[in-house]
């Protein structure tokens, strides 16, 4: 067989069986740079420096490269470059307002470190005039990182507080990724404790931890993967995914919900490392049961033939990894195996420019949650909310590019979107094991509940 390509450290999915069995929310913040729309990991390469050259030739490829080679990618800050800061702000995109001008209307320190700054224009007679900004700094080394879920389950839905219930050493909590408001699964990759229980070939961005050395980086994540048989090879393109694949065979373990997944014309089930059963279409639709793993593909995929050819009694072996590169860096150093991997939308600011879209719902003035890294490598969390509420809906804040200018302006290099709208909340605690304040707005003020949360814990 080829080699996979060494792309970035493997987060282990599966393992190979035979050894061990397989055990939106806001639609806009989906919206991607058209320079990165190419597969980030092709499932199967025969020479690797084709790859690496694919994963180096995204639009930033020429941005310079100011980071030290001695310093591990999982701890290194994001690059930036002074050329790259915007000329202008483009006719079509709604800017930012002066609130970050003005002096923080309140400070104060957290444990462990990190502190926070509030801007609040206060009351207005326009309530979309309203913006109360929250920025929580994170100085590089302080706090842990780590994703929050409330069940091993993808689909399964808490508020922030409640997921932070069991941590009582978690003194910043902000929600999530995007989620699927139908499914209630998230739109993006998904791992925990080491182990994915979402991702596909054609990568997606992330963010990835290592809570050992108390750090986030914005990533690059895609699957390969390899199920084989004694009547031969076919790729798997896709795990947990809410479409089937058309790169190779897609996987669907006891991580996906009780809702009925996709699946194609015929569905293999293997468990302990065997074919046991072969599903029509409909009874292939179904949850996996324990240890059970489906595989299946669309009925006009050049794969079909492969898993059409398996029999009840084949013995099967399975591997896929997840594979990961540094996104905010130029060269796209590996990255070694992650703890925990949380899909997240769009990117609002590169290399210190900012890079959020300007759709006509981009312009919309919106609650909005983030994620940002300073030139230094603080983590930045920061959620800005207005006051205005219309059909049920919260309103006020900022625009997607304003948005990306806000983070700008506290000093960010990098910045990813989070989920926004009713989904933001940003939570804190003054004393390690003290009660779990909300400070996005109103601490009484209702809480979505979410997919997943970003925690970041005192030792």
């Amino acid at each position: 067989m080829a080699p996979t390509v060494a792309a970035g450290a493997a987060l282990t999915l599966i393992g190979a069986y035979g050894a061990t069995t397989m055990g939106s929310s806001q639609a806009s913040d989906s919206v991607e740079l058209q320079a990165e729309h190419l597969r980030a990991l092709p499932i199967l390469r025969d020479d690797a420096t084709v790859v690496g050259a694919m994963l180096a030739g995204l639009s930033e490829r020429t941005a310079e490269k100011s980071v030290a080679q001695q310093v591990a990618a999982e701890i290194a800050p994001p690059q930036a470059t002074t050329t790259s800061r915007n000329k202008g702000i483009p006719a079509n995109c709604r800017p930012a307002t002066g609130l970050l001008k003005n002096d923080p209307s309140r400070e104060f320190d957290l444990p462990g470190g990190a502190s926070v700054q509030i801007w609040d224009t206060g009351s207005r007679a326009n309530p979309m005039d309203e913006a109360r900004l929250v920025a929580v700094r994170i100085p590089k080394g302080t706090l842990t990182p780590s994703v929050l879920t409330s069940s091993s389950a993808l689909g399964s839905l808490a508020t922030p507080s409640k997921l932070a219930d069991d941590h009582g050493k978690a003194v910043v909590v902000i929600n999530g990724g995007v989620y699927d408001t139908g499914t209630a699964i998230p739109t993006g990759a998904m791992g925990v404790d080491g182990r994915a229980r979402k991702a596909d070939s054609l990568g997606s961005r992330a963010i990835a931890i290592y809570d050992g050395l108390k750090s986030a980086v914005v990533a690059r994540t895609g699957l390969t993967g390899l199920v084989s048989s004694s009547r031969g090879d076919a790729p798997i393109s896709a795990i947990n995914w809410e479409e089937l694949s058309w790169e190779g065979i897609t996987a669907y373990t006891r991580s996906w919900n009780a809702s009925r997944h996709p699946a194609g014309p015929r569905t293999a089930v293997v468990r302990d490392g065997k074919v046991r059963a072969i599903l029509s279409k409909a009874a292939g639709a179904r949850r996996p049961g324990s240890g059970e793993t489906f595989l299946t593909v669309p009925g006009g995929s050049k794969y079909f033939g492969a898993l059409k050819a398996l029999r009840v009694g084949d013995a099967v072996t399975m591997h896929t990894e997840v594979e990961s590169v540094r996104e905010d860096h130029a060269d796209r150093p590996e990255l070694k195996k992650p703890t925990a991997v949380m899909g997240v939308s769009a990117a609002l600011v590169r290399y210190g420019r900012v890079t959020a879209p300007c759709s006509s719902r981009d312009n919309q003035l919106r609650p909005r949650s983030a994620m940002a890294w300073t030139a230094d490598g603080d983590m930045l969390v920061v959620t800005i909310a207005g006051g205005a509420l219309i059909g049920g809906s919260r309103y006020g804040g900022a625009s997607a590019y304003g948005w990306g200018q806000y983070l700008q302006q506290l000093g960010a290099v990098s910045a990813v979107n989070l989920d926004g709208g009713g989904s933001t909340a940003l939570l804190v605690r003054r004393e390690v094991g003290g009660s779990l304040n909300r400070i996005d707005t109103n601490d009484s003020a209702r809480q979505r509940p979410v997919a997943n949360a970003l925690a970041f814990k005192t030792d």
